[in-house]
């Protein structure tokens, strides 16, 4: 009969909340809220407890991203227990708290005996058949062991969302973050990692068979060979708490970087410069916006070449491994030779990218030309140095057309590997070069409709000979 009556209140209450949601939940408007009856507990500033109900996102509550999120703020502000607090960190604190309480409800339905830190009370607490969740008595005990307690929280992580066999109080599957600066990106990347069997693997959406060592050598740039071994020391002597074990790894990556970000050794990939033609005259466009244009084509350009090397390379969690870099009227694009890639494969992900291009800059009326090198670079912000830099740079201006071609580092790997399959690759005899210019026999196969063609035409002032080369060139190219 209590029960009975307990669920008719129930259902009063929760129909009345349904009503009344919008004055209890604004700044949550427009998402998808479950509702789960528990006892009244404090969770932070995304929810409101009334009537021993809680509003609950479950989605937001439990995904990963939100745990990796709050993983790095906690390394972020140096959150430590038993210290004053700011306003942030006090959000940040409850924060933990809410989503501590989510992870040990879900693990204590999934299995009886969960228990956080060795914790006998939580692992001997049982679970309120009428209300399908922790009992009213024992909620301010569990409210206040997990309280602010990260140790408790990165615990849950590892139970949750590594492995449900995580052992007690150690680092063992816990969940560790740092940040350091890209040599190919030139920016801060984050990194998520997990102690696996003594052994940090990268972790995305899930745990990884990637070393971390390796992950770091492979997309961020190549790093001292002792990294191993101070990882190993450093596990040695911090490697029981998950708090220690994180500052030291911290403090130990920042220093190692500082140290990495002098060095100015060669990379090795593929380079690909590309230049507008007749920008002198570029602010006479009949186009209207001709530097709001390229500024979007440009954009456009950037962010496909992020996505093809995304798609060439998976693995490597949306590390900003190409880099297009725009100075007056060139566009240099750039890809290491990192992991597993062969020279083949990026020249294939620039011969896709050359195509985009060239067809969309003929499409948007303004047109480019250029040249796709193998070889060694270095570049900081938008200073570029090295061979490479240098063929790509005396290549890229030498044809007489709107395309692009292989220089001769290129066009040697090509002959290795052969072009008999590729989709953007072709060999092309009557490449069109400048006197005095040896001829190349490798180029970018690319199409228009001649309409688009023809109204680029119709928007050149006069076809004076050193102009009406290039479109005649490019004409019998595409045409004939």
């Amino acid at each position: 009969m209590i029960c009975i009556v307990r669920s008719l209140l129930y259902g009063v209450a929760i129909l009345f909340f349904l009503g009344l949601s919008p004055l209890f939940w604004e700044g949550n408007k427009g998402k998808m809220w479950n509702i789960q009856i528990v006892k009244p507990f404090t969770l932070g500033t995304k929810g409101r407890i009334m009537m021993g109900f809680s509003f609950f996102s479950e989605q937001e509550e439990l995904k990963i991203e939100r745990i990796k999120e709050i993983t790095k703020r906690i390394v972020q502000v140096k959150f430590k227990n038993n210290t004053g607090l700011t306003e942030t960190e006090k959000e940040l604190g409850n924060e933990i708290t809410r989503t501590s309480f989510s992870m040990f409800s879900k693990r204590k339905v999934e299995r009886k005996s969960t228990t956080v830190c060795n914790n006998s009370f939580l692992k001997n607490i049982k679970i309120d058949d009428d209300d399908d969740g922790i009992s009213e008595k024992d909620l301010p005990d569990v409210e206040s062991f997990l309280n602010n307690n990260t140790e408790a929280f990165h615990e849950l992580v590892a139970q949750c969302f590594v492995s449900k066999t995580a052992k007690l109080c150690k680092t063992d599957n816990q969940l560790f973050y740092i940040s350091i600066e890209s040599k190919y990106s030139s920016k801060k990347e984050d990194i998520f990692f997990v102690n696996k069997r003594g052994k940090f693997v990268v972790f995305s959406d899930r745990v990884t068979d990637m070393p971390l060592e390796e992950y770091i050598s492979d997309y961020f740039g190549n790093i001292d060979t002792n990294l191993q071994s101070e990882i190993n020391k450093i596990k040695l002597d911090y490697g029981a708490n998950h708090e220690d074990l994180q500052d030291e790894l911290t403090k130990t990556f920042k220093e190692m970087y500082v140290l990495f970000s002098n060095e100015q050794d060669f990379q090795e990939g593929v380079i690909t410069f590309f230049d507008f033609l007749g920008w002198k005259g570029l602010w006479l466009s009949n186009n209207g916006t001709p530097l709001k244009d390229v500024s979007l084509l440009i954009e456009d350009f950037r962010e496909k070449l992020k996505y093809h090397t995304a798609e060439l390379l998976p693995q490597y969690n949306n590390i900003e491994i190409s880099k297009l870099i725009s100075i007056s009227d060139t566009i240099a694009l750039f890809t290491p030779k990192v992991a597993s890639m062969t020279r083949d494969q990026l020249l294939d992900l620039h011969a896709l990218m050359a195509r985009y291009i060239l067809e969309q800059s003929v499409i948007k009326q303004y047109p480019i030309r250029g040249a796709i090198t193998y070889g060694k670079y270095n570049f900081m912000n938008n200073v570029m140095i090295g061979p490479g830099i240098d063929e790509c740079a005396s290549w890229h201006e030498k044809c007489d057309w709107i395309g692009a071609h292989f220089t001769p580092s290129a066009q040697f790997v090509l002959n290795d590997s052969g072009i008999d399959r590729k989709e953007n690759i072709m060999c092309y005899k009557q490449i069109p070069t400048k006197n005095g210019v040896p001829r190349v026999n490798y180029c970018i196969r690319w199409k228009v409709e001649k309409t688009q063609f023809q109204s680029l035409l119709d928007n050149v002032k006069a076809l004076v000979p050193e102009i009406a080369s290039k479109y005649m060139n490019t004409y019998n190219f595409l045409y004939t």
